[in-house]
């Protein structure tokens, strides 16, 4: 289970890392209003 956690925080980090880098606004503020 704990991998699981892991795995799922990592993609989070490298979506939310990828969007900034691309610079993708509506889809990184939609990430940020759904992980708070």
């Amino acid at each position: 289970m704990k991998k699981l956690l892991v795995l799922a925080l990592v993609a989070g980090a490298a979506y939310v890392g990828w969007s900034r880098l691309r610079g993708v606004g509506s889809d990184d503020l939609w990430h940020e209003a759904t992980t708070r």
